[in-house]
């Protein structure tokens, strides 16, 4: 079974909160929540970026605010830090 976080984007984003925690227990997909995040904002990434915006049609993100999507979507630089 597949959760659709992508509307969770939307709210972090629009929320107009500074900082944004997200604590959660073991295994709850905070890695895979913040691998969509940053495939979802970064200008630079392996998947061109018709392929990307293709596979985002299906999510929940691009049904629920359009404007959101086409105007956030692959516009930041996004720097990804690893503390393993």
């Amino acid at each position: 079974m597949a959760v659709d976080k992508s509307v969770a984007i939307l709210d972090i984003m629009t929320s107009g909160d500074p900082v944004v925690s997200g604590l959660y227990p073991r295994r709850m997909g905070k890695s895979l929540f913040l691998g969509l995040l940053q495939d979802f904002l970064a200008v630079v990434a392996t998947i061109p970026y018709k392929e990307r915006r293709s596979t985002y049609k299906k999510y929940v993100i691009y049904e629920e605010d359009r404007t959101f999507f086409r105007n956030n979507m692959s516009r930041y630089p996004v720097f990804k830090l690893d503390l393993k």
